[in-house]
């Protein structure tokens, strides 16, 4: 999660867990219905100082930085998609 969403969320690391979490399993209900899919959440990475990832005003630039993030500092991680909020 990026810096300015988790000063949103008051700060919180566990509302925030507690917030996507269930708009993961509200997707789940529709993509296990019609597409035999279902997402796992493995892992929360939560920005809880200034984002070092750019400007959250330039959709982008911040996908860029994202992408190349995980490229270069999670790649142990098993995965199939990594979601930026």
């Amino acid at each position: 999660m990026d810096y300015p969403y988790f000063l949103k969320r008051g700060s919180s690391v566990s509302d925030i867990i507690t917030r996507v979490s269930g708009y993961i399993n509200t997707m789940n209900i529709q993509y296990e219905r019609d597409a035999g899919i279902r997402f796992v959440i493995k892992e929360f990475v939560i920005n809880t100082q200034q984002d070092a990832m750019g400007d959250p005003d330039d959709m982008l630039g911040l996908l860029i930085n994202f992408k190349n993030y995980w490229r270069i500092n999670r790649s142990a991680v098993d995965r199939d998609i990594a979601l930026v909020q």
